[in-house]
């Protein structure tokens, strides 16, 4: 669970947060294309394909789940990338959770998109 509690975060200091820890998700996102290549590789997945979920905890007290996922393999061999999105999840006093969202394509000429939804979890 995240470290810290965040009752008196809005909207710009999520985003705040996430912009700051970018450059760390992306260190370990990079850490894990190559294992999620191979097994992209071996099945060779018709469709969309979504990969279990990673945690991986931030330096600022946010944990981030980072969801791999593969396009119909014959986009995904031309990209030899693999696409990926991530949340950035929240802790409140009265057991919520806000997740922060973001979405970034693996095409290096596609703009990166970020939404922000809060979702409750009990």
């Amino acid at each position: 669970m995240p470290a810290i509690i965040t009752d008196s975060f809005d909207y710009n200091d999520i985003v705040r947060v996430l912009d700051l820890d970018e450059a760390f998700v992306h260190h370990q996102i990079d850490a894990l294309q190559p294992k999620y290549w191979r097994a992209v590789i071996k099945t060779k997945p018709k469709g969309l394909k979504i990969f279990a979920p990673v945690m991986v905890s931030g330096n600022r007290g946010i944990n981030y789940m980072i969801y791999m996922l593969s396009r119909d393999w014959q986009i995904t061999k031309k990209q030899r990338l693999l696409d990926y999105m991530y949340f950035g999840v929240y802790r409140q006093t009265d057991g919520f959770h806000l997740v922060g969202f973001m979405y970034l394509d693996s095409n290096p000429l596609a703009k990166p998109e970020k939404a922000f939804f809060t979702p409750h979890f009990l």
